[in-house]
């Protein structure tokens, strides 16, 4: 169901950024992955917008004095992602980031095929 609701997705107005984020966050909640995005994982406290973070793929988000990496992201990133808001700019490339990581992991080096199909439907 939501494979089918993101190929609408795609093929509406809904902005081609948002529409995969979307896609593969429910994809990794689906296989029992689903990434927590409003809590510290070394401490249970509240993801600070302010921070920035390394995502641990087996705990989550962990405080880092690192300002960039490949799983390091905003606080506020992590808190969009949450509630599906995609309109900050860095939000967006952070979260693609973020998820191809999350999913990349759990493929073990497998090709996901939504992405050839959202190459394919841009080329068109």
């Amino acid at each position: 169901d939501h494979y089918a609701e993101a190929l609408c997705g795609l093929s509406g107005t809904a902005p081609h950024a948002v529409v995969p984020r979307a896609f593969e966050k429910r994809l990794l909640a689906e296989l029992g992955y689903a990434p927590l995005l409003e809590r510290d994982a070394a401490s249970g406290e509240p993801i600070d917008p302010e921070r920035r973070y390394v995502y641990e793929p087996e705990r989550g988000p962990m405080p880092t004095s690192k300002s960039n990496g490949d799983l390091v992201v905003s606080g506020q990133t992590l808190l969009d992602l949450a509630a599906d808001e995609f309109a900050r700019p860095q939000t967006r490339e952070e979260a693609r980031m973020l998820l191809r990581a999350l999913i990349g992991q759990r493929l073990h080096g497998q090709t996901l095929h939504t992405r050839v199909v959202l190459r394919e439907l841009t080329d068109l």
